[in-house]
């Protein structure tokens, strides 16, 4: 599992890579109450929001096997279940976000509060490579699939 993840972080963007880093330095930053590092964290997030967006829409889309019977046939798609995962994790990523922020209109200083911005970055963590774990597992079930026909 850990070879799957492993290759799976390779077909992250450079933009999910650059602001998932970046999302720890500004986190720790955030820790030493340096001024303006919490409004530069959601900065860094919503890049990697428009970062997760880029990588769903160019590994979410259904395959065509090249086989007509199966590409045909929308039920026999083999990689319809993992695209739908990725959307249903990107819309559970963006909502969990969109509840921080609308949360933080009826709470003050929620948003800029730390344990909210860790939550924000292990789930940001989670999400992205959650999603990379499922496009590399299925491209290899694939590929295992089309190499024995």
């Amino acid at each position: 599992m850990v070879r799957v993840l492993i290759r799976a972080i390779k077909r992250l963007n450079l933009l999910q890579i650059i602001t998932l880093i970046g999302l720890i330095i500004v986190y720790v930053l955030c820790n030493f109450n340096i001024k303006g590092m919490d409004d530069l964290f959601w900065i860094v997030l919503a890049l990697n929001m428009l970062g997760f967006l880029l990588f769903t829409t160019k590994w979410s889309k259904e395959g065509k096997t090249l086989y007509r019977k199966m590409d045909n046939n929308y039920n026999k798609n083999l990689t319809r279940q993992p695209s739908d995962i990725i959307f249903f994790t990107c819309v559970a990523f963006y909502i969990l976000i969109c509840t921080t922020i609308v949360s933080g209109a009826f709470i003050k200083g929620y948003e800029k509060d730390i344990s909210t911005l860790f939550s924000l970055l292990g789930s940001a963590w989670f999400f992205n490579l959650f999603t990379a774990y499922i496009v590399e597992r299925t491209f290899r079930e694939v590929k295992s699939i089309l190499r024995k026909k």
